[in-house]
């Protein structure tokens, strides 16, 4: 395997749904969860059922991703440091999703984006939010 594409993720694990007396699988892909059952708890058709689908784990993952279009890690350099974006998120305070926000949808800078303080959300009213966040993309 080269060393630009990721490794391939194990094989999740067996787990058991009491109620329905069933084994399954939970993983994610693409951020949405996902759920696969294979039949009743201690049965071999189950067992053989999730050995099969285990040898195809790395293969379905294929035809879910492309091949190359693998999420890159996004590396940013500020004064002087090169780290992740969720690394920078970490260390600024806030989420990854609201830095990635900052980036992507309101257009700001780097330096901006990671040195602003996280807006305390505001429900008391209905456009307040809404009017915090235009304020922040205008000034």
């Amino acid at each position: 395997m080269n060393a630009t594409q990721p490794r391939p993720r194990p094989c999740p694990v067996l787990r058991i749904h009491r109620k329905l007396g069933q084994v399954y699988v939970q993983f994610k892909v693409r951020g949405k969860r996902r759920v696969r059952y294979f039949g009743k708890i201690g049965s071999r058709a189950a067992a053989a059922k999730y050995a099969a689908w285990c040898r195809r784990w790395p293969w379905q993952l294929q035809l879910i991703h492309n091949p190359g279009t693998w999420p890159a890690v996004r590396l940013y350099t500020h004064e002087g440091r090169t780290l992740s974006l969720a690394r920078w998120a970490r260390e600024a305070g806030i989420g990854v999703s609201a830095l990635r926000w900052r980036l992507d949808v309101a257009g700001w800078d780097f330096a901006r984006a990671i040195t602003t303080p996280k807006l305390a959300p505001h429900f008391a009213r209905p456009g307040v939010a809404a009017a915090l966040v235009r304020a922040a993309v205008e000034g």
